[in-house]
């Protein structure tokens, strides 16, 4: 027998989104973040080993996929990697701005805007992980988002995508 491999739309996860922060998951946007930032932490370090990918260039983008990448850059700091945050532009949620917070309370160096930051710490990054955009995410991508992306792509980094690659549409591909 064949199997059939099924994947999320756009809409099937805004669904699943909708329903955890209900009355029946009654998770709230914290624990959520929270529960999806350790578990791409816990992935990071399963497939990068800190031995061999000790540099990580968590790139946050300013809604609540860039706090899913805070959670987890705060993570993999406590398992020992050397972490660096860029922020295309900073999110203006309450929940972001403690997020960061918490990042900031363990010295972990924070990037801001400018893509030739981006560019200046591209070269002693071993692995990215990409928390720019998510399965929400509509084409097409603008400033200053398009320029990360394009830097990022043209790395030639090892790249882990928290939900998808940002700027892939879900439904089209």
């Amino acid at each position: 027998m064949a199997s059939t491999i099924q994947y999320l739309t756009a809409k099937i996860t805004r669904e699943i989104d909708e329903e955890l922060m209900s009355q029946v998951g009654a998770f709230s946007l914290d624990q959520l973040m929270e529960l999806a930032g350790l578990s791409c932490a816990q992935a990071l370090v399963k497939v990068y080993t800190r031995d061999m990918y000790q540099n990580v260039l968590v790139c946050c983008g300013p809604g609540n996929q860039g706090g899913d990448g805070l959670v987890a850059a705060r993570h993999l700091g406590m398992f020992g990697y050397q972490l660096v945050v860029y922020m295309p532009k900073f999110g203006s949620k309450d929940i972001y701005k403690r997020l960061h917070q918490q990042c900031d309370n363990m010295d972990i160096t924070t990037l801001l805007s400018n893509v030739s930051v981006l560019e200046a710490a591209l070269p002693t990054t071993h692995v990215i992980l990409d928390a720019i955009f998510s399965f929400s995410f509509q084409a097409p991508v603008r400033a200053p988002f398009n320029a990360v992306l394009n830097r990022i792509q043209a790395s030639g980094k090892s790249i882990m995508s928290v939900d998808i690659p940002s700027g892939w549409d879900v439904d089209r591909g």
